[in-house]
């Protein structure tokens, strides 16, 4: 069952359907409001419960036309955004020990999940925000254009530049 036969379950009255939404995106969307909140645990579940209300009560006004995972992206992402502004500061993770002995170089061609993460948390928000969702929720292009509402175009620059930060961060 797609997300698009899931949602029109929902809008025609399943109520059960819902938990199947739940199921397919509540992790996903966990792991990318810690990430983006730079691993906060309780801010990623707010932020996390805030998407799936909003989710539920906006549910009518989706666009069957655009892609489902994209839509809640979006509202997870305004949700974490919201939670930064709220606080007034961005979290910063405390960095292991064992960064003193940072790596030389990160091939960003074939990242590793885990020198990625090192670096997140030295990042803006926007910046951060672009390397997650391309390297780790492994988003196309378009994708990330859509959550953000930007052009791809603009991504693939904003992309780069964040790229480009974080090389010089770990060098």
């Amino acid at each position: 069952m797609t997300d698009h036969d899931i949602v029109k379950n929902i809008l025609g009255g399943d109520k059960t359907a819902f938990s199947e939404l739940l199921e397919i995106y509540q992790r996903q969307i966990l792991a990318y409001c810690a990430r983006l909140l730079s691993f906060h645990q309780e801010d990623a579940q707010d932020a996390t419960s805030e998407t799936f209300l909003k989710v539920y009560i906006n549910l009518a006004s989706y666009n069957l036309n655009l892609k489902f995972s994209s839509w809640i992206y979006r509202i997870a992402h305004n949700e974490s955004v919201n939670i930064i502004a709220k606080k007034s500061k961005i979290y910063i993770k405390p960095l292991d020990d064992q960064l003193d002995i940072l790596f030389t170089e990160i091939d960003f061609d074939k990242p590793r999940k885990e020198d990625i993460e090192k670096i997140l948390s030295q990042l803006s928000v926007d910046d951060r925000n672009l390397l997650i969702l391309f390297y780790l929720e492994e988003k196309s292009l378009r994708e990330i254009g859509e959550i953000l509402k930007i052009s791809d175009n603009n991504v693939a620059v904003k992309l780069n530049r964040a790229r480009t930060k974080a090389k010089k961060l770990v060098k």
